[in-house]
C-alpha cells in the first residue's frame, strides 16, 4: 500500500511536492496501490517513484517528470499524458487504453505486455522501447519514433502509424493487419513472420529489411523505397507488390561466429550441391545479415512442397556444417585448393566461356588487363567514358530482360533507365557525373529484378553484367 505521509503531501499540490522531493533527493515516494482517479498531477516531479498498481484513469499527467518511475500494472486509462517524461519508466502491464501520450518521451522505457486500444501517441519517442507483446490495437502512432524498439509479438492491428521510423526495430511475430502505414520508416527494420495483411504500405521504406515469412495479402502498395536515402520510388500496380514479394518458402542457415571468405566463396557450391539434391527445386539467394552472435543466410525455395521443406533443411544444414568442419580444421592447403579449383577452374573458364574475345575496360582506367585463355584486352587509357563499349554493356543488360512482362511496373522502369543512361552516353558533351548518376539508378532496378525474378525471365547472364556496372560505376566516380 501507499506511504500516508507522501500520499498527504501529494494532495497539497505540485509546488509543495516538487520542493519536498528537491530537499529530500533520497527518499523514493512509496505510492504503490494508491488510489489517485481523476487526479491532477501535471508537471509533478515522480522521478523514480513506486506507482506500480496505482489508479491514475482519467487523470491529468501532462509534462510530469517519470524519469525510471515504476508503474508496472498501473493503470491509466483515459488519462492525459501528454509531454510527459517517462524515459527508462517501467510501464510492464499497464493499462493505457484510451490515454493521450502526444510528445511523450518513453526512451528504453519498458511497455512490454501493456495495453494500450485506441491510444494516443502521436509523435511520441519509444526509441529503444521494449513493447514485447504490447496491445496498441487502434491506436494513433502517426510519426512516432520506434527506433531500435523491440516490437515482437505486439499487435498493431487497425493502428495508424504513418510516417512512424521503425528503422533497426524487431517487429518479429508482430500484428500489423488492417493498418495504415504510408510513409512509415522501416530501414533495417526485422520483420520475420510480421502479419501485413490487409495494410497500405504505399511510401514506406523498406531498405534493408528482414522480410522471411512475413504476410502481405492485400497489402496496399503503390509506392516502395528500396534505396538506402529513400529517393528513388518503385511503383507497383495493384496486387502486384503481393505477387512479387509475398510469403515464400525459405530456409534459414545460421553461421556462428559469422561467415568468412570461404563460406562466402563456396556457397555457390552449397546451393548448386543441395540442387543436385532437389532437381526439382529452384534455389535462389534472398540475404545474407549479421545477427547477434553470427551471421543468417536465407535461400528462398521455389518449385517444392511445403511438406518437403524439411528434408530440403535437413540437407542444407548437413552442407553447412561440412563447409564449417572444414573451415575449423588445420587443413589451410585444402582449404585453398578447393577455393581455387571452385573460382580458377570452374566459374571463371565458364565465364570467359559466355564472353567474347575481347575484354573491354568501359571506364576510365591507368591498370593493365592481363589476358588469359582465349581472350585479349583492350585497354582504352582516357580520361572519359569509353561510350561505345559502355553501349554494348547496356545492350546487353537490354537484350538480359527481353522476357519481363512489357507492362509490368518494374519493366517500365527498367526501360526509362535504360533510356536515360543511353541519352546520357551519346551526348555531344558526356558529363561523367551525369552518366554515373543514370547508371546508379538503373542498377537499383536490376538489383530488385535479380533478386526478385527467376533466371527464366531475366536472363542467367544478368548478375554477371550487373557486377560489370557496378565496376564501371566506381570507376567513374573515383
Amino acid at each position: 500500500m501507499a506511504n500516508d505521509d507522501h500520499l498527504a503531501r501529494l494532495r497539497k499540490g505540485a509546488r509543495v511536492w516538487n520542493q519536498w522531493r528537491d530537499d529530500n533527493p533520497k527518499i523514493i515516494p512509496d505510492l504503490k496501490k494508491a488510489y489517485l482517479y481523476q487526479a491532477k498531477l501535471s508537471y509533478f516531479n515522480f522521478r523514480d517513484a513506486v506507482l506500480s498498481n496505482a489508479n491514475l484513469d482519467k487523470g491529468f499527467l501532462r509534462h510530469a517528470d517519470l524519469v525510471g518511475a515504476q508503474l508496472g500494472g498501473a493503470s491509466l486509462k483515459m488519462t492525459d499524458c501528454r509531454g510527459v517524461d517517462c524515459r527508462g519508466a517501467s510501464l510492464r502491464g499497464a493499462q493505457l487504453d484510451g490515454a493521450n501520450l502526444d510528445e511523450a518521451n518513453l526512451r528504453s522505457a519498458k511497455l512490454d505486455s501493456a495495453r494500450l486500444f485506441k491510444a494516443t501517441l502521436e509523435s511520441c519517442n519509444l526509441t529503444r522501447a521494449n513493447l514485447v507483446r504490447a496491445k496498441l490495437t487502434n491506436s494513433n502512432l502517426r510519426s512516432v519514433c520506434f527506433a531500435g524498439a523491440d516490437l515482437s509479438n505486439a499487435r498493431l492491428d487497425g493502428a495508424d502509424f504513418s510516417c512512424a521510423d521503425f528503422s533497426e526495430a524487431n517487429l518479429r511475430h508482430a500484428n500489423l493487419q488492417n493498418a495504415t502505414a504510408r510513409g512509415a520508416i522501416f530501414k533495417l527494420a526485422i520483420l520475420h513472420q510480421a502479419n501485413f495483411d490487409g495494410t497500405d504500405i504505399s511510401g514506406s521504406h523498406l531498405w534493408e529489411t528482414q522480410r522471411t515469412e512475413w504476410s502481405i495479402k492485400d497489402v496496399t502498395c503503390e509506392t516502395v523505397f528500396w534505396d538506402e536515402e529513400a529517393k528513388v520510388a518503385s511503383k507497383f500496380e495493384p496486387g502486384e507488390f503481393e505477387r512479387l514479394y509475398g510469403n515464400q518458402l525459405v530456409i534459414e542457415l545460421f553461421y556462428a561466429g559469422g561467415i568468412t571468405a570461404f563460406e562466402v566463396n563456396t556457397l555457390p557450391a552449397l546451393l548448386h550441391e543441395l540442387s543436385k539434391l532437389h532437381p526439382n527445386c529452384r534455389l535462389r539467394l534472398a540475404s545474407v545479415v549479421e545477427t547477434n552472435g553470427g551471421a543468417l543466410i536465407t535461400i528462398r525455395a521455389e518449385g517444392i512442397q511445403e511438406t518437403d521443406l524439411s528434408l530440403l533443411r535437413i540437407d542444407a544444414e548437413a552442407l553447412r556444417d561440412l563447409q564449417i568442419a572444414l573451415r575449423e580444421s588445420n587443413r589451410l592447403n585444402e582449404r585453398l585448393t578447393i577455393e581455387k579449383s571452385l573460382l580458377l577452374d570452374d566459374v571463371f573458364p565458364r565465364m570467359i566461356g559466355k564472353m567474347t574475345n575481347t575484354v573491354n575496360i568501359v571506364a576510365p582506367t591507368k591498370s593493365l588487363a592481363i589476358g588469359f585463355g582465349h581472350s585479349s584486352p583492350q585497354v582504352t587509357d582516357n580520361e572519359g567514358v569509353d561510350s561505345d563499349a559502355l553501349l554494348e554493356l547496356i545492350r546487353e543488360i537490354k537484350g538480359q530482360l527481353a522476357n519481363l512482362p512489357p507492362k509490368q511496373s518494374l519493366a517500365i522502369e527498367i526501360a526509362e533507365a535504360i533510356e536515360m543512361a543511353q541519352e546520357s552516353v551519346t551526348r555531344k558533351k558526356i558529363e561523367p557525373s551525369l552518366v554515373a548518376k543514370t547508371l546508379k539508378a538503373l542498377r537499383e532496378l536490376l538489383l530488385k529484378a535479380v533478386m526478385n525474378e527467376a533466371t527464366s525471365v531475366i536472363g542467367e547472364h544478368l548478375p554477371q553484367l550487373l557486377k560489370q556496372l557496378e565496376h564501371v560505376i566506381g570507376t567513374i566516380t573515383q
